[in-house]
């Protein structure tokens, strides 16, 4: 009897370290299936346990990962496509420097260069006089649209149909500001910096130097560009955009020179202390427009220009691409003019209320071009 009850016992222990190194196996299975996940894996290896069949060649982030254990309440295909566009539009909006474009017409973008304060270059003195100056302006232009005197009445209404006729691409491009106003965004081998123009090339030159051995290689942080995939392409907007720095520089560089000719000659107009040089304001300002559109072309073609370092990283923001999906006019096959209503939803989601006017512009010009064209085409065929 004692012989049998020590049997059961040795059997009983072995039924028990079976188990124990079963159950081990168990978890240790479990955990090397929560590794392959938070490595990318697929959901053909999360549900291998299971008996959902999912499709192998589906991959997921591990973000979208809520617990290593599988089941159907946490399966990522449930997550909510709000939460995935939440933190797309997150990103966006937690991005410093950006090129947004908004399609006007089939075939014309307004880009729209937006920058975090922070990557101003705050040492420069041509941007705290740039500053000074346009503050005084704005004042000045601010008590003319305030004050009740008929003749500033005119004088400003006048003014505002000469600035409503200049063409659109002029905004667009005054909003890509100088190229030594922005700082850098640099990443070397040793650290990422953020860096003025001048320090850039002195340090590039000093990298690409014969006589200087250094094992630190210089590399600019893409520009992110953000644009409505549904309805244009990366490709497409790099031709916009060689097309708009192109037009830019030779039509604001002949402006300036018109500009420079013609303000000597209201300077008579100054002597007179009844009347205003109301002509050589508005030439003044036309001018330091121009210069502005001018610079903000020359810093395109250097964003354009990839032998320079500079490269476009292409986003297609699914919330703004899903704005155009919405409507049948606004679809790719039938897209020919934004409205102002699609406009007033653009910049409510992408939070770019400062160029509402501007966009405005570019769209009531658009649509009086097209208006135009077509009465030209109805005369000529009668």
């Amino acid at each position: 009897m004692s012989h049998i009850r020590s049997l059961k016992n040795q059997l009983s222990l072995r039924i028990n370290s079976f188990s124990s190194k079963s159950s081990q196996n168990a978890l240790t299975s479990k955990n090397k299936t929560h590794l392959l996940i938070s490595k990318g894996g697929n959901y053909s290896t999360i549900y291998s346990n299971t008996t959902r069949k999912v499709r192998a060649d589906t991959k997921i982030n591990s973000s979208t990962i809520v617990s290593s254990n599988p089941n159907p309440n946490n399966n990522p295909n449930n997550n909510t496509i709000s939460d995935i566009n939440n933190n797309s539009i997150k990103k966006y909006l937690n991005e410093p420097i950006k090129l947004i474009v908004v399609p006007i017409s089939k075939d014309k973008i307004f880009l729209y260069y937006k920058h975090a304060d922070s990557f101003l270059n705050i040492n420069s003195k041509l941007i705290k006089y740039e500053t000074i100056l346009t503050k005084k302006a704005t004042k000045f232009w601010n008590n003319m649209e305030k004050s009740s005197k008929n003749i500033n009445r005119k004088i400003v209404g006048t003014v505002n149909r000469l600035l409503n006729r200049i063409n659109w691409t002029e905004n667009s491009l005054i909003t890509i500001p100088s190229e030594s106003y922005i700082l850098k965004r640099v990443s070397s081998t040793e650290n990422n910096m953020k860096i003025t123009l001048q320090e850039y090339l002195r340090l590039k030159k000093q990298s690409t130097s014969a006589n200087v051995a250094t094992t630190t290689e210089l590399k600019l942080n893409p520009i992110k560009v953000y644009y409505p995939g549904s309805l244009i392409t990366p490709k497409q907007i790099v031709k916009d955009c060689n097309e708009l720095w192109k037009d830019g520089l030779k039509q604001h560089q002949k402006n300036i020179i018109t500009c420079l000719i013609t303000l000597p000659l209201t300077l008579p107009l100054a002597i007179l202390p009844i009347i205003p040089n109301i002509p050589g304001f508005y030439l003044l300002y036309r001018l330091y427009c121009n210069v502005k559109a001018y610079l903000g072309a020359k810093h395109l073609k250097t964003m354009c220009n990839e032998q320079n370092g500079f490269r476009f990283k292409f986003v297609d923001l699914k919330e703004y691409s899903a704005i155009f999906n919405e409507s049948e006019h606004l679809q790719k096959k039938n897209f020919k003019l934004l409205d102002e209503e699609t406009l007033a939803r653009i910049v409510d989601k992408l939070e770019v209320q400062e160029i509402k006017g501007q966009l405005t512009k570019a769209i009531r010009q658009e649509k009086s071009l097209k208006e135009n064209n077509t009465e030209t085409k109805k005369k000529k065929t009668k």
